[in-house]
């Protein structure tokens, strides 16, 4: 009887997950050039929403600050989704373009461009690591309306930044605002990345800020003088 029931909750977990595989290849348009190929995506699909309902029930507990939900990307391996996502390239720092800041400037506790129309809507990076054109042209969009009270769209691919510094960082993203949450008090960099609206929080996500460079977020930091 045990037996039975185990075998019954196992084929319960199987068929939520074939449905919901389904559902989520319609609204991604996947699909796959054999059923082997489709096999072993399902098979990567089951993973990754496996370990998302592990992280989220952990969450509940108060073990994470943040939940995870599957996206366009549950598919592929952690070492595919590096290799065509990331690939920020990594140059010498001569310290030529430098600006310094008067930090005796009074700052807001609060900023967010998207509210003031100065972000462009989220993009969608190709398999080819391109995350440093949209950081790129996306702060420029923003230099621009800020100068010019005029919002554009402009093409990734064309400005290339000769003088980026160089540490272990592999992704260039956009930082818009940053302020404090106010549910659990922590400091955030509200980052606007380039992975389409169906990753994060609609192609958003909120970085810890002031809290030793979560991620290194601030290592590479620049911008754009229009």
């Amino acid at each position: 009887m045990k037996l039975f029931f185990i075998f019954v909750s196992l084929g319960v977990v199987v068929g939520e997950f074939s449905s919901e595989w389904t559902l989520w290849k319609k609204l991604h348009g996947k699909r796959y050039g054999s059923f082997q190929i489709e096999e072993l995506r399902f098979k990567m699909f089951k993973e990754n929403r496996i370990k998302i309902q592990k992280h989220n029930a952990e969450a509940q507990n108060g073990l994470h600050t943040y939940t995870l939900a599957m996206n366009t990307f549950g598919d592929l391996l952690q070492s595919e989704f590096l290799q065509g996502y990331t690939g920020l390239a990594q140059g010498s720092f001569s310290g030529e373009h430098t600006v310094i800041l008067d930090n005796s400037v009074p700052v807001p506790s609060y900023v967010n461009w998207t509210k003031n129309g100065a972000v462009t809507a989220v993009k969608k990076s190709t398999y080819c690591g391109s995350c440093w054109a949209f950081s790129t042209t996306g702060s420029v969009e923003g230099q621009y309306f800020i100068k010019n009270k005029k919002l554009l769209s402009f093409k990734k691919g064309i400005y290339i930044d000769n003088y980026c510094s160089s540490t272990n960082v592999d992704l260039a993203v956009l930082v818009v605002g940053y302020g404090t949450d106010k549910a659990s008090g922590l400091d955030y960099w509200l980052v606007k990345n380039s992975w389409g609206t169906s990753w994060g929080d609609q192609g958003y996500i909120k970085m810890a800020r002031n809290h030793k460079n979560m991620c290194g977020i601030a290592t590479l930091a620049s911008y754009p003088l229009i």
